[in-house]
């Protein structure tokens, strides 16, 4: 009956039946006190059933803790056995691309540089070839929106030289340089070859979109040492870079898009955002742009009342003055328009603080205490004399009261 059994759990039993025990008494005085005890000798199955449950139930804890340790323990041995070929595959691959590599220098240092032929006058070599179209092309860009001029130019090299077409892809990575590396990273060996591809994955990259080119297009400016003619020559290849990217090809097209930009550049800031999410990568026509802000508006429960984008530069004729220095102002009086003017030489084209003959007026005026003044006008002040006070009106003073000491 006692096999298996903890002191806690007679203890347990014991203290169930009404006796006083504690943790602290001998188990052979716990046992016996149990065969003694009053409910042992009416039942004694029930009294072992209820000191061996304690028993069963550890039993089942214990047999479930080991099952969880050993779920976990294989979990991390399966885990780490993943890591290990994880860690064995990416090795593998770097033995690869080590082998690769230095194939393809062995490659290069064994075999000579490949020939190509020219206009009937003997063969050149590639380095030559890539060093003449280098001269006829456009350096490479740095900006997003010179990528169609140096396209542009790069064809008409190979036009030009006659470059056959598995040279071209070759020769236009060898331009790039280190921007071709990203490139070099995703694309396909056997593409590599193809100049259509290669050029359609760096435009990928690092073509402007086409908002981006319309803004390019209208903030251009005439570079430092560009010639008119260069200019216009960028400008050109700019907008029909832009058409390009929009797919215009007719005047009905065209025209559509030119308004429809002028829509686009007239509304305000949260409008061109939503329309630019509508749109994505496509532009809509005015119909259905106006049709789109329309109901953005009706959604928003925007008002129509203030048509202007506040927001958006505006261009005008005039110089431009700073509010400071603007010398009309609204105040009409009898329907006459009322300019400021210096009150000290009557001019319109400055205020007093600017006038210089207050200024040399100033400087010839001694500076003297207020305090000393106040104490000598009342010295001299006398009994006979009175003080006298007006309002004077003048154009150019304020109305103010003014004090004067006259002799009657």
């Amino acid at each position: 009956m006692f096999k298996n059994v903890k002191k806690e759990d007679v203890v347990t039993v014991l203290t169930e039946l009404g006796e006083m025990v504690n943790i602290d008494m001998k188990m052979g005085d716990l046992k016996q006190k149990l065969l003694t005890n009053k409910e042992y000798l009416e039942d004694a199955q029930f009294v072992k059933d209820f000191l061996i449950s304690p028993v069963e139930n550890r039993k089942i804890e214990e047999e479930i803790r080991k099952k969880v340790e050993e779920n976990r323990k294989h979990e991390e041995k399966m885990r780490e056995e993943e890591i290990r070929r994880e860690e064995r595959r990416i090795e593998r691959e770097h033995e690869l691309e080590l082998a690769r590599i230095r194939a393809t220098r062995n490659d290069e240092t064994r075999s000579p540089p490949p020939r190509v032929t020219s206009n009937g006058d003997g063969d050149i070599s590639l380095d030559k070839l890539i060093k003449g179209v280098e001269i006829l092309t456009v350096t490479v860009p740095r900006k997003a929106e010179s990528w169609n001029l140096f396209f542009d130019s790069l064809e008409r090299a190979y036009k030009h030289k006659k470059v056959p077409e598995e040279f071209q892809a070759e020769i236009l990575l060898k331009l790039l340089g280190d921007k071709a590396s990203n490139v070099l990273v995703y694309i396909k060996e056997e593409d590599l070859k193809d100049y259509a591809k290669v050029k359609a994955l760096i435009l990928k990259e690092f073509e402007p979109t086409p908002q981006a080119c319309l803004e390019n297009f209208r903030k251009a400016k005439r570079n430092s040492g560009e010639t008119h003619i260069q200019f216009v020559s960028r400008l050109t290849s700019t907008w029909e870079y832009y058409c390009k990217l929009r797919k215009v090809e007719d005047y009905e097209s065209l025209k559509e898009l030119i308004i429809s930009d002028k829509l686009f550049q007239a509304l305000d800031n949260d409008t061109a955002s939503h329309i630019c999410l509508k749109q994505g990568e496509k532009w809509l026509r005015p119909q259905e742009l106006a049709k789109e802000c329309y109901i953005y508006f009706g959604a928003k429960q925007k008002s129509f009342d203030e048509p202007r984008n506040d927001l958006r530069g505006t261009f005008s004729s005039e110089k431009y003055v700073p509010p400071h220095q603007r010398r009309e102002i609204s105040r009409k009086d009898d329907g006459i328009l009322k300019r400021k003017e210096c009150f000290v030489c009557g001019s319109l084209l400055h205020l007093a603080r600017e006038c210089q003959d207050k200024r040399k007026r100033n400087e010839f005026v001694p500076k003297q205490n207020d305090k000393n003044i106040h104490k000598n006008s009342n010295k001299n002040r006398s009994a006979n004399q009175e003080a006298v006070v007006a309002k004077v009106d003048s154009s150019h003073l304020q109305s103010e009261s003014v004090q004067n000491l006259v002799t009657p």
